[in-house]
């Protein structure tokens, strides 16, 4: 999807949006015309902003609550939650040390840039720099830049859910302690779909700050719990369990095609469900044990292979020329059916040679002959070859979807970067036992799945930091009360103490009161300065941070 396609969507969502928005006041009027009762459920709509919020779960609220405070459980969940307080005091110091790394790594990223100039390019200040020490210590999930635009329903979705989990938290921990809720929604803007509970905010106010906090920290505590959930489900491998009723597992034969991007040159070669068993001459077959052959050999991230033992085919070369494998040459761009061939013999020096690979290397087995540069089984006239590494030839061996069970195999020849078709094509190892299953639903879900764990981790993190309308700044408000309400009211009885000791002979106060008596303003002055400066440096990281990284992608 590209952005002009994004834009023309989002256009028509929210032209649709308006358009039922006008429609249904005048359906709900011709249809009860003698309603007189206040709905429960009341819609916000601006330009770009939709606002849905009820007060219908108010009394299942508070029937929950009233049922939790009589049965024994309300003090197991009291000490739960008391724990999540304690694992959301360390989550917001290890979000601040994660905001600080982001930030001091991101400028040494730009100062790297900054200082490697296109002119410096032939001096050896650029060569002390290593290729991957500007990629990003966090990448964030940008659709369109940092991951496919395609992916931007199933991120918006997770991360909704994630919200109506965090939001649980809340009304679950507020409940214990008998606070009500004024209504439950969600928000829509843009794109960017949100969850919110209300609680009234005199009442929780009212609330001891220990409780609090144990309330506010009860919505990232549930984002974290429920990253454990789903690790420890993937770990026990149930995804991949529930697909095996409707879909048969092909990674022992090879990679399925899910989909091709349209644009490209592979899209009309490999409809999806087609069946990938070898690149070049590596089988793509796999098992549990052994690892990802299409990514390892597409990315360059495995073994590379040895090019001496590769098997070559028998091919004349009596009448060809080098041309194509010089690129200075100027009858090399006159030669673009033609690839460079290196020879593979050992009792000769190696020579180069031009020849059309199409009708060498998708021919089938049966008529080509293969050979080996340790034995030559080539006849005299003819020579053992092998695609160069400059020609960047690959063969892909697959079996159209409606000949899996025939064993009948074809060679498509790639000519490019292996890397573009790790790109453009995807794959996966499920094929549908049925055509009325979709291919694409398990490579869907199970990316889902990866970003369903992604943000509600991240949401965890995000919301624990002290940033305006963040839970992160209601958190850090509670933990410096409940720190220094001790210390102030132990520092105001000690003052009230002192003060009404008198010096009986002269009637007069004593001497060094008033220094000590200053103890409790001063934790009074420490809460409200820890209180700004906090939130301020984070904000002020944050904006920091935020900019670099937009520098850091533009440049």
């Amino acid at each position: 999807m590209s952005l002009s396609h994004a834009l023309l969507v989002i256009t028509l969502l929210w032209a649709a949006i308006h358009a039922i928005h006008h429609l249904l006041p005048s359906k709900a009027q011709s249809l009860l015309p003698t309603t007189r009762h206040q709905s429960p459920t009341h819609l916000t709509l601006t330009p770009l902003h939709l606002r849905i919020h009820t007060t219908a779960y108010n009394t299942a609220h508070d029937h929950l609550a009233a049922c939790l405070k009589r049965t024994p459980l309300a003090s197991s969940l009291s000490h739960f939650y008391d724990a999540g307080t304690i694992l959301c005091v360390l989550g917001m110091l290890t979000a601040l040390l994660l905001l600080s790394l982001t930030t001091g790594l991101s400028a040494l990223s730009l100062t790297r840039k900054l200082w490697t100039t296109p002119s410096d390019s032939g001096l050896t200040k650029r060569s002390l720099v290593p290729n991957g020490t500007d990629a990003p210590w966090i990448t964030p999930i940008i659709p369109g830049i940092t991951v496919p635009l395609a992916h931007l329903p199933l991120i918006l979705l997770s991360v909704f859910l994630s919200q109506i989990v965090h939001e649980a938290g809340h009304a679950l921990a507020g409940a214990l302690d008998l606070l009500p809720i004024l209504s439950a929604g969600a928000s829509f803007t843009v794109l960017i779909p949100s969850a919110f509970i209300t609680f009234p905010s005199t009442a929780l106010d009212a609330l001891p700050s220990r409780t609090r906090a144990r309330i506010i920290a009860a919505g990232p505590f549930h984002n974290l719990v429920f990253w454990c959930l789903l690790v420890f489900l993937g770990y026990l491998g149930l995804g991949s369990m529930q697909w095996s009723v409707g879909y048969k597992d092909v990674s022992g034969a090879g990679r399925v095609v899910i989909s091709v991007d349209p644009g490209s040159p592979l899209h009309a070669y490999l409809p999806p469900g087609t069946l990938i068993t070898a690149l070049d001459d590596t089988p793509l077959g796999s098992n549990a044990t052994t690892p990802d052959t299409w990514t390892f050999y597409l990315t360059n991230t495995g073994p590379s292979p040895d090019w001496s033992t590769t098997p070559g085919w028998c091919a004349d070369t009596s009448n060809t020329t080098d041309t194509c494998c010089n690129p200075k040459s100027p009858s090399s761009s006159s030669s673009n059916n033609l690839a460079c061939f290196t020879s593979t013999s050992t009792s000769a020096p190696t020579t180069n040679t031009c020849l059309d690979p199409i009708p060498l290397l998708t021919s089938p087995p049966t008529t080509t002959t293969r050979c080996t540069s340790s034995l030559n089984a080539c006849p005299t006239s003819q020579t053992c070859v092998r695609p160069a590494q400059s020609a960047q030839l690959m063969r892909l061996t697959i079996r159209p979807l409606h000949l899996h069970s025939l064993n009948a195999s074809s060679i498509i020849l790639w000519s490019g970067s292996r890397d573009e078709v790790f790109e453009e094509v995807h794959v996966g190892t499920l094929l549908p036992r049925t055509p009325l299953l979709p291919i694409w639903l398990p490579p869907q879900a199970r990316l889902f799945w990866e970003y369903l764990t992604l943000s509600t981790l991240s949401l965890f993190f995000f919301n624990l930091l002290p940033l305006p309308h963040l839970d992160g700044s209601s958190f850090l408000k509670a933990l410096l009360h409940f720190a220094f309400s001790r210390h102030q009211d132990e520092a105001f009885s000690r003052h009230q103490d002192e003060d009404e000791e008198y010096d009986l002979e002269i009637g007069l106060p004593r001497r060094g009161n008033r220094g000590r008596g200053w103890g409790w303003r001063s934790c009074i002055w420490w809460e409200g300065f820890l209180m700004r400066a906090i939130p301020r440096c984070t904000m002020g990281l944050f904006v920091v941070c935020t900019l670099l990284g937009i520098i850091n992608v533009a440049l």
